[in-house]
């Protein structure tokens, strides 16, 4: 699925409102919506894995 972009059905969306509070572990894969406001609070690391950029492109037209 990832390979040939089926994300939609790889992974889950939820509807979020205002005050809403999610505990999301260690190592789960997350996104943050377009319009969407939080706080992430997590421990201090020194890595970061990005899976998936939404097919966004740079300035030069690259996809990131």
């Amino acid at each position: 699925m990832i390979e040939t972009g089926q994300w939609n059905k790889l992974l889950s969306r939820l509807k979020v409102q205002k005050g809403d509070f999610f505990y999301v572990p260690s190592g789960t894969i997350h996104a943050i919506g377009a319009g969407v406001l939080i706080l992430e609070t997590q421990q201090s690391s020194d890595i970061t894995y990005r899976v998936y950029d939404y097919d966004r492109v740079d300035p030069d037209g690259r996809t990131r």
